[in-house]
């Protein structure tokens, strides 16, 4: 009998690794569509967020795949492309996806907590990157994408009063598509106030852990049980897509029911 149990604890642990393995490993595609009839014709955007600096090799090659069977016209990365150790596997990615479309990149709060984020931007510039630094440039299709840093940039100031600097110093035109790249979803009631049509964040991590029926556990600067975890928000004629992200940090390195992601939206021509 003893044997019985012991074999059946195996089995179990066995599955569990395997588990954690696919959820950790596996990445899904998860697809919006939204109508406007501010755009010239279909555009479809892929996003990538909170890579972490992840080496899984398997990881690697499904983004890459990916990317080349939806062919999007641009690429959007929405921060935490590093952790805090370097940003080897970073650039790696970058180096394999950089010539399949225009890439527009934020840094998030890892990037500052990494201490090599100068290193790191001249690495994406010279792989054709466009870092915006609250910044914006115009794209063809009555598209203007538009990118903060993470607030820990503006530090000690409060955070909020930091992303509404950024935003304002934008200026954006109600006449425009405006996307915004901001590593922060907890702030999508200022973003709300914004002529800002469609806002790309990450940060969240899908609230590393997902519970059936209770949902999210646990994000960053949005505690238990957060409103902002995954999957599309709308209010006020904005809409925000808070990305699961791809990796994970040294501080959170298992999920649980909370595949690594990435978003493809098609803006579809009303």
């Amino acid at each position: 009998m003893i044997y019985i149990i012991i074999g059946v604890v195996i089995l179990l642990l066995i599955l569990f690794i395997i588990n954690c393995y696919y959820e950790d490993f596996k990445v899904q595609k998860n697809y919006f569509e939204i109508e406007t009839n501010e755009i010239k014709e279909n555009y479809k955007i892929i996003q990538l967020s909170d890579f972490h600096n992840e080496k899984n090799k398997w990881l690697h090659k499904q983004i890459v795949e990916i990317i080349k069977e939806e062919k999007p016209n641009i690429i959007v990365i929405t921060g935490d492309l590093i952790d805090i150790d370097d940003a080897k596997y970073a650039e790696k990615l970058i180096r394999e996806i950089h010539d399949l479309a225009p890439i527009y990149y934020i840094p998030g709060n890892h990037e500052y907590i990494f201490g090599g984020y100068e290193e790191l931007r001249s690495i994406l510039i010279d792989n054709k990157v466009n870092v915006l630094e609250n910044s914006s440039i115009k794209l063809d299709n009555n598209i203007v994408i538009h990118g903060v840093k993470d607030p820990i940039f503006g530090m000690p100031r409060d955070e909020e009063d930091v992303i509404k600097d950024y935003l304002d110093s934008l200026k954006l035109k109600d006449k425009d598509y405006n996307i915004l790249l901001s590593h922060r979803p907890e702030h999508f009631d200022i973003y709300t106030n914004y002529n800002i049509d469609l806002v790309f964040t990450g940060h969240a991590h899908g609230g590393q852990f997902r519970i059936p029926l209770f949902g999210p556990i646990f994000s960053p600067n949005q505690g238990i049980f957060p409103k902002y975890a995954m999957g599309m928000h709308v209010d006020k004629g904005t809409k925000m897509i808070v990305s699961r992200g791809l990796g994970n940090s040294m501080q959170a390195i298992i999920r649980v029911n909370n595949r690594p992601e990435l978003i493809i939206v098609s803006l579809l021509k009303k």
